[in-house]
């Protein structure tokens, strides 16, 4: 099962999901696939669920159907993890948190612990810190996180990250932990998520072992979780991550906290956890720049062994602006098509990537497709475009926009110039020959235009 998923996942994607599942057979001959958290298993649920119940049946032919949770289950039900499978095989990743499951810990009676297995899924390798690829969106929080290794519990603390989903704040969490831990081998480093603190702390007081888990949580050298916008509402709950969070950082003990919104930002949170994760550094990952995209996409190829056209990079990071997990889907699908056809990865190719993903629309450009790309590109107002307005730098967006407009669309200088603010044709005649005589002794002027076609998908 395990060297089904790791052929037809990425090695992110199984390093971040399927590396520490447990998955059961059930008598009616569907399988629960156990997660650590409720992101992994919506995550699951939605990207993943064909690949894993295709994975199952390696093993299972009757298999019918494939259920996610992300509970704890009883003791004594039987399970079989995945990531033991071939233990071998991913020896250098960190699975002691499962099987943390079993060890005796006191308070408990029947000596198992089953919440020790919900609150530290295993570090991925990829996710070191001299893996981040840093630029002008993400430098400040990269320097914190280098900071925090360097010197835990002394600078900054909490640390807190914040920013959309994909930017890397796990990354940066997770290559903290791992940086921790090569300085000082000795450290006790515990990353998990909210989602799990929670259920660890409801497992944990259902089986009257509470002592134990706090016990986990205050001897540790350095404590990460991962998004706390998930905090439950439950007062006991955060009580409790409020005593620990104060309990080391009296200690002198580093605490860093990610979340999609800012600490000011945090619902149904108590006054006096608010106030404690607003006391630190908090910073906020913006989404990364043309030129970082570019970066990611060359890193990620690289990662892969991948050939990868610059062209075709840049076309990929020119229509993916916010979402990297949306740009790793593109690149693969483009690679996926170029070695399916014996070819290699080129512009065109990442065009019809971007098509096929619904990123780009098929068919000829439209004129508002045209003059959507001229507002982005040169940064105006498409009404300002379309207005009656002369400045220079409208008016240029405007002549562009018409000299781009007759070249890849189907639409007549009259049709054109109706579309540009009821301009007579001679108008739009006149802003192509001279965007035409530009063009020629122009570079700036060329390269405006291709990004132009580019985004138009021309």
């Amino acid at each position: 099962m395990l060297e089904h998923l790791r052929r037809n996942v990425s090695p992110d994607s199984f390093d971040a999901y399927c590396a520490g599942l447990v998955v059961r057979i059930e008598d009616d001959g569907n399988a629960t696939v156990l997660t650590p958290t409720r992101h992994a298993r919506e995550n699951l649920e939605k990207i993943f669920k064909r690949e894993i119940a295709n994975a199952i049946r390696t093993a299972f032919p009757s298999l019918l159907d494939v259920h996610f949770c992300a509970k704890p289950r009883a003791a004594n039900e039987s399970s079989t993890t995945v990531g033991a499978v071939l233990p071998s095989a991913h020896a250098h990743v960190n699975h002691t948190p499962h099987a943390a499951a079993t060890a005796t810990l006191p308070g408990n009676n029947n000596g198992k612990v089953m919440w020790a297995a919900l609150l530290e899924p295993p570090l991925s390798p990829l996710y070191r810190l001299e893996n981040f690829e840093s630029g002008v969106c993400n430098r400040i929080a990269c320097a914190a996180a280098q900071t925090v290794v360097e010197s835990p519990g002394s600078v900054y603390c909490p640390l807190y990250l914040h920013g959309d989903n994909g930017l890397g704040k796990t990354h940066l969490l997770q290559g903290i932990a791992q940086g921790i831990k090569e300085r000082n081998p000795a450290a006790k480093v515990i990353f998990t998520s909210c989602e799990a603190f929670a259920n660890g702390y409801i497992a944990a007081l259902q089986a009257r072992t509470l002592d134990a888990f706090r016990a986990r949580f205050r001897a540790c050298d350095a404590l990460l979780i991962d998004d706390i916008e998930f905090l439950s509402r439950t007062v006991k709950i955060q009580e409790e991550l409020l005593h620990t969070v104060q309990y080391l950082r009296n200690a002198g003990k580093q605490v860093v906290f990610s979340a999609i919104v800012a600490p000011s930002e945090l619902a149904r949170i108590e006054p006096k956890l608010a106030e404690v994760l607003r006391s630190g550094l908090s910073i906020k990952l913006e989404f990364p720049e043309f030129e970082l995209r570019v970066k990611l996409l060359h890193a990620l190829a690289k990662r892969r062994s991948w050939a990868l056209d610059d062209g075709a990079a840049r076309i990929l990071a020119l229509h993916i602006e916010k979402s990297v997990g949306e740009l790793e889907g593109a690149l693969c699908k483009m690679v996926a098509v170029s070695r399916a056809n014996g070819v290699c990865t080129s512009s065109e190719l990442a065009l019809g990537a971007l098509r096929d993903l619904g990123i780009v629309r098929s068919g000829p450009p439209t004129l508002s497709d045209v003059l959507e790309a001229c507002a982005k590109t040169f940064g105006v107002k498409a009404d300002d475009i379309r207005s009656g307005k002369r400045d220079a730098s409208v008016a240029h967006a405007r002549h562009i926009g018409m000299y781009v407009s007759r070249h890849v669309t189907p639409h007549t200088v009259a049709e054109i110039g109706r579309f540009y603010g009821n301009r007579d044709h001679s108008t739009v005649l006149h802003g192509i020959r001279k965007v035409t005589g530009m063009a020629k002794r122009d570079e700036p002027i060329r390269q405006q235009i291709h990004q132009i076609k580019q985004l138009v998908g021309s």
